[in-house]
């Protein structure tokens, strides 16, 4: 039997969404159907991020975890889970300073759960993982930035340590990493672990191919049709899409920093690693004349920017 689900995990920024993201593709491609959740989905079939009392949270998302297992196996889909297996719950819990004990004894009631379902785990480690998280904090726009050092003081696992900044943040990052190494080790399903500190994607990707028993498609997409300069019609802000050499796209001005565009559908490209899809629309004689940015884990928030070179 296929894995019916396929989770990718690791510490934040370790290349989750983007894996996820090629996955999803890749199976299209191979001619399955499939759906990708992303962490931060509305709604999202598991998390439940407005619940703040432990028992609450564990009671609920324990059930959400066997209405997902009925409905997956009720479908043809293969479902691809970003951050839902560890980051989204196990260190929802870390959050909330909840017993180590506790969190474990919810981490091995899931399995079982979904066993049905074939599970599949796709696991990214870094062997020095502050080396890594500092090398992923200063790739990062300085807003996120800002915003990771003002996370450690905002979940009681740091109000309750008196933890702060960056430092503070690597602290819980750390205590996050080793109850996931522990999970990994123990969990009984098919699983791979890939040591990704080399950023070497080409060959992480064929090995999670041949993990998963699929193959390994090209895909390529023409470059030209949607290279130029795009308007924002609302706030008059202009980004570039610009080709390169290898075939990939990369996007300037859209984010603070330099952006790469993948393949999602005919037409529409996701911007690799973040939860936001490029939607291209086409004129009387073929050629885009604009493109609809979206909020693929929110759906209604849309902008809309006219191509105008």
């Amino acid at each position: 039997m296929k894995s019916r689900v396929i989770f990718v995990e690791g510490i934040s920024g370790s290349g989750k969404t983007s894996t996820c993201q090629f996955l999803y593709r890749q199976y299209l491609l191979t001619g399955y159907d499939a759906r990708f959740f992303h962490e931060f989905h509305i709604p999202h079939p598991i998390h439940e991020w407005y619940l703040t009392d432990p028992q609450e949270w564990i009671d609920t998302t324990l059930t959400h975890w066997q209405v997902f297992v009925k409905k997956t196996l009720a479908s043809e889909k293969i479902i691809i889970m970003d951050s839902a297996l560890f980051q989204g719950t196990m260190s929802v819990l870390l959050e909330l300073d909840v017993d180590r004990d506790i969190i474990l004894d919810y981490a091995y009631r899931v399995p079982e759960i979904i066993r049905p379902l074939n599970p599949s785990l796709v696991y990214f480690y870094q062997a020095d993982y502050r080396k890594a998280l500092l090398k992923i904090y200063q790739q990062r726009e300085e807003k996120t930035r800002i915003k990771k050092d003002n996370f450690i003081r905002t979940i009681k696992y740091g109000q309750n340590r008196n933890l702060y900044g960056h430092e503070g943040y690597m602290r819980f990052v750390g205590e996050f990493r080793d109850i996931s190494n522990e999970l990994f080790k123990n969990y009984d399903m098919s699983k791979i672990s890939i040591e990704n500190s080399a950023g070497d994607w080409p060959d992480y990707n064929l090995k999670i191919k041949r993990f998963l028993s699929i193959p390994l498609i090209a895909d390529t997409i023409s470059t030209a049709d949607y290279e130029g300069t795009y308007r924002d019609i609302r706030s008059g802000q202009e980004c570039r899409i610009v080709g390169q050499d290898n075939g990939e796209l990369e996007i300037h001005g859209f984010f603070p920093v330099r952006k790469f565009l993948c393949p999602r559908s005919d037409d529409t490209l996701f911007i690799r690693g973040k939860a936001h899809e490029l939607i291209f629309r086409r004129g009387p004689h073929g050629n885009i004349e604009k493109m609809i940015s979206r909020w693929y884990i929110k759906e209604s928030e849309e902008t809309t920017w006219l191509k105008t070179g």
